[in-house]
């Protein structure tokens, strides 16, 4: 029986696999042969303390405050392996909710967080970052918040700069995200945030 692989992972999959060409025929990804051993962690959260005061919802006395970064993802993965977390391919990285304004337009922090993922992916590490250059290798997508109420038109602009920000590393955003359960009831069906969700379908992303 074949395993179900949600489409950006089977993307991601098919990138990781050598490509083979058949004379006078297009090229084509080969089919991946995925080893049991092989895990691709599909929805990881990661900040740095250096950065922690930039989340919406962290406290002080949050049990989550302080560095939550790529060692610390890594120390973790251990314990599920004795070998260690050599089965750990890599990661797709999603948002975890920084400090925004939709009114005044203020998204300076979600991009900040792209610009440290970035520096992961690209193995330039800064002080108090909790990765180093070894790690750029487990970076395999990225999916940044997006302000998907203000319409297609501003998220256009606001994707532009998200690449901006992303650098060498933007080819590995997969997708958006923005979240609706601490939201008004209905926000998530207005005509803007619908016709954004048709934009991100029509420009690739999830």
């Amino acid at each position: 029986m074949e395993r179900y692989m949600p489409p950006f992972i089977r993307h991601i999959v098919q990138s990781l696999t050598p490509r083979s060409t058949t004379p006078n025929l297009t090229p084509r990804i080969a089919t991946p042969n995925i080893p049991e051993e092989m895990i691709i962690d599909s929805h990881i959260h990661l900040y740095p303390a250096t950065e922690q005061d930039q989340l919406a919802w962290l406290t002080q006395n949050h049990p989550l405050h302080g560095q939550h970064s790529v060692e610390d993802y890594l120390a973790v993965t251990r314990g599920f392996n004795k070998r260690g977390p050599a089965n750990v391919r890599g990661f797709v990285f999603v948002e975890t909710d920084r400090k925004h304004d939709l009114k005044t337009e203020d998204f300076g922090y979600p991009l900040k967080e792209i610009e440290w993922l970035a520096r992961i992916q690209q193995g330039l590490p800064r002080e108090g970052d909790g990765h180093d250059q070894e790690h750029a290798k487990l970076v395999l997508g990225i999916v940044p918040w997006a302000p998907l109420p203000v319409g297609p038109e501003k998220l256009a602009a606001y994707v532009e700069a998200a690449k901006k920000a992303a650098g060498p590393s933007a080819s590995k955003i997969v997708g958006f995200r923005y979240l609706i359960q601490d939201k008004p009831l209905g926000a998530c069906i207005s005509p803007s945030f619908i016709e954004s969700l048709k934009w991100l379908g029509r420009n690739n992303y999830t």
